[in-house]
């Protein structure tokens, strides 16, 4: 089974599929600054509002969430 490289009616080069992800990091970091940081701070009171640790529990959470939820969808 091969991947479908379409997305509508653009072929897109399985090399460049990377390129994807960096650029949706490079927009998705100051985004994620300027809310979810923004809120915790507000809602904790203190200028870290998590540590490192937090970050990267909660960051290993939502990609096992992530996971189940392109597992289930492959399925079909």
């Amino acid at each position: 089974m091969a991947m479908d490289n379409y997305v509508g009616p653009f072929a897109v080069p399985p090399t460049s599929l990377a390129t994807f992800h960096t650029i949706g990091v490079i927009v998705g970091i100051p985004i994620y600054d300027a809310t979810l940081v923004l809120l915790a701070r507000r809602r904790t009171g203190k200028t870290v509002a998590c540590r490192s640790l937090q970050r990267l529990g909660v960051g290993l959470a939502l990609s096992v969430v992530a996971m189940a939820c392109v597992s289930a969808g492959d399925r079909g």
